[in-house]
C-alpha cells in the first residue's frame, strides 16, 4: 500500500494545474458583460451567478511513467456539481453517484505488502467518501486562496492533517521501521490516509471547464501570454509562463439552442527550487468545449493533456484524458 500512492503528492498538483490559483496574468479581458452575450468586444463567455445543479458524466484516464516505474487508471464517472453564488465567486459542492469499468495497473493498483492488511476498495470509497467543494469565479477558475478558507476544506485538511501527525507519533512509537509495518495502529492510519489519496486522485475530474477571459470573434484565433504561479503541496510557489490560445469555431443553432464549439490550446512551462534540486515543468493541454450560449452552462468537454516533471536526474511524465457531458438537473 505504501508504494501504490507513493505518487499522489506530484500527482496532485500537477494534474490538477489548470485548476490552481494562478496570479500576475498578462492578459485581461475586454469590457465586461452580459454572460456569454454578444458586445462590441465580441462573445463574453461566463457562468451565470445563480443556484446550479449539473450532472457530469466522465470518462477518465490517466498515466504516469518514470524512473522505471508505470501507472495507469481509468474509470467511468457520474457525479453532481451543486453551484451557489457567493458574491462575485462560485461556490461549487461535488459529489460521486456512480463509478464504473474502474481499471488501476501499475504503481497506480492498490497492493498490499507482506503481512499488510488488504489496500483499500478504492470504488468503495470513491462512492462513500467522494465528495469535495471548491470556489470558482464566473469563468469556473478555481480560487485556490479561497478555496483553501471554505469551512468545508478547512475541515478536510484538517482531519488529514490530524491523521498524519498520528501516523508520525504512532510510527516512532512502534520503534523500528520493520515493527511499524506491522503494528495495528500505523496500519489503520495508513489505511486512512490511503483513501483521502484516491480521492485526491479521482477529485480533480469534477469541475467546471474554465471559460477563456476575452472576447472572441467565432472564426477568429486569438492568443495570450502570461505569467501565473501554481502552489505546490509543499507551500513552493511554482512560476509558470503560459501561451494560450482559443477560436470559437462555430454556432450551432440546429438544436434550437445557441451552442458554441470553442477550441483550446495551452502550452505552460516553469522552473522552482525544489527539494534535491530544480523543478522543471513542461505542459501542453489540448481541448474542445461545447457551450450552451443561452443557459451559459458547459454541454460537454474533451481535453488532453500531457505533462513532463524533473528534479535533477529523475522525472516522471503524466498524460490525462477527459471527456465529460453535462446536464442541467434539478
Amino acid at each position: 500500500m505504501r508504494r501504490t500512492f507513493a505518487a499522489s503528492l506530484l500527482l496532485g498538483c500537477l494534474v490538477a494545474f489548470s485548476g490552481c490559483k494562478k496570479d500576475g496574468s498578462a492578459s485581461t479581458a475586454p469590457g465586461e458583460g452580459a454572460d456569454g452575450a454578444r458586445s462590441s468586444s465580441g462573445l463574453l463567455l461566463r457562468y451565470e451567478a445563480k443556484p446550479l445543479e449539473l450532472r457530469q458524466k466522465s470518462h477518465y484516464e490517466f498515466t504516469i511513467s518514470g524512473g522505471g516505474q508505470y501507472g495507469a487508471a481509468k474509470a467511468d464517472l457520474v457525479g453532481r456539481l451543486s453551484v451557489e453564488p457567493a458574491g462575485d465567486k462560485l461556490t461549487v459542492r461535488w459529489k460521486v453517484e456512480d463509478v464504473q469499468n474502474l481499471e488501476l495497473t501499475g504503481v497506480l493498483e492498490p497492493k498490499a505488502e507482506e503481512g499488510e492488511p488488504p489496500p483499500p476498495d478504492v470504488k468503495q470509497v470513491l462512492l462513500e467518501m467522494g465528495k469535495g467543494t471548491f470556489v470558482a469565479d464566473l469563468r469556473g477558475e478555481t480560487d485556490a486562496e479561497a478555496t483553501k478558507e471554505h469551512p468545508d476544506v478547512k475541515a478536510e485538511n484538517a482531519e488529514v492533517e490530524k491523521l498524519r501527525e498520528e501516523l508520525e507519533a504512532a510510527r516512532k512509537a512502534a520503534g523500528s521501521k520493520e515493527a511499524a509495518a506491522k503494528d495495528p495502529k500505523v496500519q489503520e492510519l495508513e489505511g486512512k490516509l490511503a483513501k483521502h489519496q484516491i480521492l485526491g486522485m479521482f477529485g480533480g475530474v469534477f469541475s467546471l471547464p474554465t471559460l477563456p477571459k476575452e472576447s472572441l470573434e467565432v472564426g477568429k484565433e486569438i492568443t495570450t501570454e502570461s505569467e501565473e504561479s501554481v502552489d505546490l503541496p509543499t507551500g513552493t510557489k511554482l512560476p509558470m509562463e503560459v501561451e494560450a490560445t482559443y477560436k470559437v469555431v462555430k454556432i450551432d443553432e440546429s438544436s434550437g439552442s445557441r451552442i458554441a464549439e470553442l477550441a483550446v490550446s495551452v502550452e505552460a512551462s516553469g522552473a522552482v527550487e525544489f527539494e534535491g534540486g530544480m523543478l522543471v515543468v513542461d505542459q501542453s493541454n489540448e481541448s474542445t468545449l461545447f457551450w450552451d450560449l443561452d443557459a451559459h452552462v458547459p454541454v460537454s468537454v474533451e481535453a488532453e493533456s500531457s505533462q513532463s516533471f524533473s528534479v535533477g536526474e529523475q522525472g516522471q511524465e503524466i498524460g490525462t484524458t477527459i471527456q465529460s457531458e453535462y446536464e442541467v438537473v434539478g
